[in-house]
């Protein structure tokens, strides 16, 4: 029993706390009959505005009077720019750093976020422009005209020569043939017999000729026996002479122009994002809420005071300013007068009640049950008698 009655009072007690300390939302409430008018300004309009609320509000239920105002400074819109790397096919191939700060027009941006994001780069026609190595040609004509590749057509523009020089990279042979005699005739020249190396001076321009070799580029600058004598059913003992010639040759560097077709494809971009808020100036924005309270009393005593009320909201509201930010997407609500959510006060008063009612009742039940007991008793000690 006392259990139970432990457990109505603390019923109670809630009862009684949520009445004195109603749910208001993180709202000032200042009782029911409390009505607020709220617009946002910028700072350098602030003064005028906080002047022009009006002292007393009248209404259908009643005259309302200024309590005080509150203002609530709202956070500056923050500026973005985004910016992006070159593109890559890979994500690999992006190696740059994002840059922690930028400048823009004056402003410093702070890097807000960097991501990697798809681009998709349509099929162009790009102008090409080649540079190609050519290294040991012997004239300019021996460089391509042009370049054929899969996806264009690039033609030569220009060459370039970069330097000659001789290369020693060409050999032929010369057939002695009765290699026993004393001496052999060569294009009317008598050539000695020499078994260490053959005796062939003299004869370098009529035997480049005979090879079909230009003299003005090719020269011989070797001249030994390749290998011993073999015998030949027809000429008898022969043997081979080997001939080392050095040709002139050329260095050039092309340059190929044209149009290439790059098919459509997927790419990978660095995305990043930067934020700048402004300082707070005078075209800063303020919400500013004016709080009235119904008046009981409708006479004189109304307006007796109002103007030392009014200069003491706008001194208040000057002292309570807060530097707290206000979310995001703060609307104007166009001067609309609002009522304050009650329903905590009312739900909390109805469970007062219902309770305080409960425990009358109870009261009564107690006593009603101990008059009962009293009587009994009488009677037993009655009839015991």
């Amino acid at each position: 029993m006392e259990r139970r009655w432990e457990k109505k009072m603390v019923l109670l007690i809630l009862s009684a706390f949520f009445l004195l300390f109603p749910l208001s939302k993180g709202r000032k409430v200042f009782g029911a009959d409390t009505v607020n008018h709220q617009v946002i300004v910028k700072e350098k309009e602030k003064e005028e505005v906080l002047r022009q609320f009006p002292p007393v509000l009248e209404k259908r239920d009643g005259i309302y009077r200024l309590k005080e105002i509150s203002q609530e400074m709202i956070e500056e819109e923050m500026e973005t720019i985004t910016k992006y790397s070159d593109v890559y096919e890979s994500t690999e191939e992006i190696l740059e750093t994002p840059e922690p700060y930028i400048e823009e027009d004056g402003k410093i941006y702070q890097l807000l976020e960097a991501q990697i994001v798809d681009v998709i780069l349509p099929e162009t026609r790009i102008a090409v422009t080649e540079e190609e190595h050519f290294y040991g040609l012997e004239d300019i004509f021996a460089v391509p005209t042009e370049k054929n590749r899969e996806n264009g057509h690039l033609a030569l523009v220009s060459v370039i020569e970069e330097g000659e020089y001789w290369r020693r990279d060409v050999f032929f042979t010369v057939l002695f043939r009765e290699y026993q005699a004393a001496s052999y005739m060569l294009n009317g020249k008598m050539i000695p017999h020499d078994d260490e190396r053959p005796q062939l001076e003299g004869m370098e321009e009529f035997l480049l000729q005979e090879e079909g070799l230009d003299t003005d580029t090719h020269r011989i600058y070797d001249m030994r026996w390749n290998g011993g004598t073999w015998l030949d059913e027809e000429y008898g003992l022969c043997r081979e002479a080997a001939v080392f010639v050095e040709r002139l040759v050329r260095d050039y560097t092309a340059v190929y122009t044209g149009e290439i077709v790059r098919e459509a494809v997927v790419g990978k971009q660095q995305e990043m994002i930067y934020g700048y808020r402004p300082e707070r100036g005078l075209d800063s924005k303020v919400r500013l809420t004016a709080w009235y309270e119904k008046q009981r009393d409708r006479g004189n005593s109304i307006e007796k005071g109002t103007e030392k009320n009014i200069e003491k909201s706008i001194e208040e509201s000057e002292k309570k300013k807060t530097s707290e930010s206000t979310k995001e997407h703060l609307q104007e609500d166009g001067r609309e007068i609002k009522v304050e959510d009650m329903a905590g006060i009312t739900l909390a008063a109805l469970l007062f009640l219902f309770f305080f009612c409960g425990w009358i009742y109870q009261n009564i039940r107690i006593k009603d049950s101990s008059v009962r007991r009293k009587v009994e008793e009488g009677k037993e000690r009655e009839e015991g008698i």
